[in-house]
């Protein structure tokens, strides 16, 4: 009975250490999440709540620091009456001003700047404002490609925002280019940040600057992802649809100046024939000459979106039997010969309404084996 006893007050003790991190002891009321007018007293339990909960998501108290990166999102949400847009963005902005000497130094463990980010992110879904863009400018810096990804998701949360607010300055759009060449342009990197790049719904307040603003950017990250086709395909081709998406949508294209239209079809057509190239390779992986017939099925979506986003009927007609085709039970089984028939009439089309468009010589350059996908990262880098 007294080892019982004493086993007892030694589990109680381990409780009380391990939670002194996690206990949550302050906590945001429904009044303050709901208030127009903030009163300073607000304003001090949001801070104090932020350095209670930063200051356990860096102890790693409780194992795994779920519960607390849980608690600081949270926060963000409503209890009972919405949260006011007062509140979100002295939450978000109060935020960000914590974690900003956090990630510059760059020195907390891979896991806690993973967490931060994964909190970051659904905060900035929740709040909707841009009060976060710093703190994902610093995410985007960073080395390791797992930190960086989460950085580009929560730049999607932010960036429209933030262009709404500082334009063409807009930090964050001027670190999402940057920070995809640092990662080597890896495609899952890339992917987000062309989504962080899409303008949204046209009725959208941001949609205006983000077609002028970053369209630019998604314009030259997709010329450089594209470049990479000449000699390579590129690990996960399949990122390359939400950019065809992005600047091929009715309002979006509507929008596009001439040159930038004559591009955006010189990249399709670029991806049509390399990625041709690649699944007529017998030396390929199946799984590569398949990821490059994908890329086959989008660029002939692409065109007949331009078609109908143009009114140009030969675009909306030309790529149908190849979209039938890769879209049915058979594209499992298509071939060079059954897939390059198709491709045909497709060029002429394209060139007809877009004469300034080359299409590639098939014959050069050779195509190389598929990239290898990055090595995973320790968390010790």
């Amino acid at each position: 009975m007294k080892s019982l006893h004493l086993g007892c007050w030694a589990y109680v003790g381990l409780v009380l250490l391990t939670s002194a991190w996690v206990r949550a002891d302050i906590f945001i009321p429904a009044v303050t999440r709901a208030s127009t007018g903030l009163s300073q007293g607000d304003k001090d339990t949001i801070a104090a709540f932020l350095k209670e909960q930063l200051a356990a998501i860096q102890a790693g108290a409780d194992g795994g620091m779920g519960t607390t990166r849980d608690r600081l999102v949270e926060a963000s949400k409503a209890l009972g009456d919405p949260c006011s847009p007062v509140y979100l963005d002295e939450y978000s902005g109060e935020l960000n001003a914590a974690l900003m000497p956090l990630l510059r130094g760059r020195t907390l463990p891979v896991r806690v700047r993973l967490n931060l980010a994964i909190a970051m992110y659904k905060i900035a879904d929740n709040a909707q404002n841009g009060r976060l863009a710093p703190a994902a400018v610093e995410l985007l810096k960073d080395q390791r490609d797992d930190v960086c990804l989460w950085g580009m998701k929560v730049a999607e949360k932010v960036i429209v925002s933030d262009v709404q607010t500082n334009g063409v300055n807009s930090s964050v759009l001027r670190a999402i280019l940057p920070a995809a060449q640092a990662h080597s342009l890896n495609g899952s990197i890339v992917k987000e940040a062309y989504t962080a790049l899409t303008p949204p719904n046209q009725n959208d307040p941001g949609f205006l600057g983000m077609v002028t603003n970053a369209i630019p950017e998604l314009l030259k990250l997709f010329k450089l992802r594209v470049d990479m086709y000449d000699t390579a395909l590129p690990d996960e081709p399949e990122a390359e649809k939400q950019a065809s998406y992005a600047l091929t949508t009715k309002a979006v294209w509507g929008a596009l100046v001439q040159p930038d239209k004559e591009r955006v079809m010189q990249f399709e057509t670029t991806l049509l024939m390399r990625c041709l190239q690649y699944f007529s390779d017998p030396k390929l992986p199946k799984e590569s000459r398949a990821a490059a017939l994908a890329v086959i099925e989008n660029c002939g979506e692409t065109v007949e979106a331009v078609g109908f986003a143009a009114g140009i009927q030969p675009l909306v007609d030309n790529p149908g039997a190849l979209v039938m085709l890769l879209r049915s039970d058979a594209s499992k089984e298509s071939t060079p010969t059954d897939v390059q028939p198709l491709i045909a009439p497709i060029l002429p089309a394209i060139k007809a309404a877009f004469p300034n468009v080359k299409v590639p010589d098939m014959a050069q350059p050779t195509p190389a084996t598929a990239t290898d996908p990055p090595a995973t990262q320790s968390d010790g880098q």
